[in-house]
């Protein structure tokens, strides 16, 4: 149903679901990622609703984080921001991190440097999961500034894994930020 895209009564129908949930957390998840991907105008209020229910491993308010990147929602950046934050479910926190550099890809105005900001504090988290997936949502932003946050991480850090996507990362942004626009 998310490839129906401005559809309005597609967009009524999935909005409905995930308002009313379902005995599948799975089916309400999945509702929420096709809901923004309508990118309707009754998408932000029901992600934002469905992102406050609990729900095993976080399911529902992952996909409703991936929904709202997916409705190009950049109201919803401080909600993923608090989303992202230490105290919540480790995969929760792992889709805002993706969500935020989704919505914040290629931009470099003062809430891209913000969200950017935010994904390299989470370079020095706890949580070895949490930090893949800020690296991976740096990568995707692909500013140049977080080069030197990268390599700090990369300084202390023990795990080889993260160490060398983070090398990887770093290569890719140096040789993207190598294009000029004459090129």
């Amino acid at each position: 149903l998310g490839r129906f895209v401005h559809d309005e009564l597609v967009a009524a129908a999935l909005a409905t679901l995930v308002r009313a949930g379902d005995k599948s957390y799975f089916v309400e998840a999945e509702a929420c990622v096709a809901l923004g991907k309508t990118r309707s105008l009754l998408a932000e209020a029901a992600l934002r609703e469905a992102s406050t229910r609990e729900s095993f491993t976080d399911v529902v308010r992952q996909h409703a984080f991936r929904g709202l990147a997916e409705a190009r929602c950049d109201a919803a950046i401080p909600l993923l921001l608090d989303g992202a934050r230490r105290g919540r479910m480790s995969q929760g926190r792992r889709a805002a991190a993706t969500a935020l550099a989704t919505l914040v890809r290629g931009r470099r105005d003062a809430v891209a440097r913000e969200v950017r900001e935010a994904l390299e504090g989470l370079l020095r988290d706890s949580d070895f999961r949490v930090q893949a997936a800020a690296l991976e949502a740096v990568g995707t932003v692909g500013d140049p500034s977080s080069i030197a946050a990268i390599d700090a991480m990369m300084a202390v850090e023990l795990d080889g894994r993260l160490r060398r996507r983070g090398r990887e990362i770093v290569r890719a942004i140096g040789e993207a930020s190598g294009t000029t626009d004459e090129v």
